[in-house]
């Protein structure tokens, strides 16, 4: 568990830096968004692979948390497809987490 909370503050610490910090090109942001996000979604899969459903939870809970642009979407979009075509993730527990997305305040 004491892992688990590391990854995830550690997520949090890398995305408000992402957020705060002024990239040269705007490609280069979204290189380092979707880094910072599929670092996250490898921690998920390990807690996955483990069979800890609630670390699961709480870790797409996170991720959809930092999703709201449409940059933001495409790229959960590009990091979940595959997990959810090949069964590896669960769309439940996916349809769930993505309740928490912050897309809303961009309509």
């Amino acid at each position: 568990m004491f892992q688990t909370h590391n990854a995830f503050q550690q997520f949090i610490q890398r995305m408000n830096l992402h957020y705060e910090r002024e990239f040269i090109t705007e490609e280069a942001a979204y290189q380092d968004n979707q880094k910072i996000k599929s670092d996250l979604l490898k921690a998920i899969l390990a807690h996955q692979h483990q069979m800890n459903i609630d670390a699961v939870r709480q870790g797409l809970e996170l991720l959809f948390e930092h999703t709201g642009c449409v940059e933001d979407q495409k790229i959960l979009a590009e990091l979940l497809q595959p997990h959810l075509s090949n069964g590896t993730l669960d769309h439940v527990i996916v349809g769930q987490a993505s309740r928490h997305s912050a897309s809303g305040r961009w309509r």
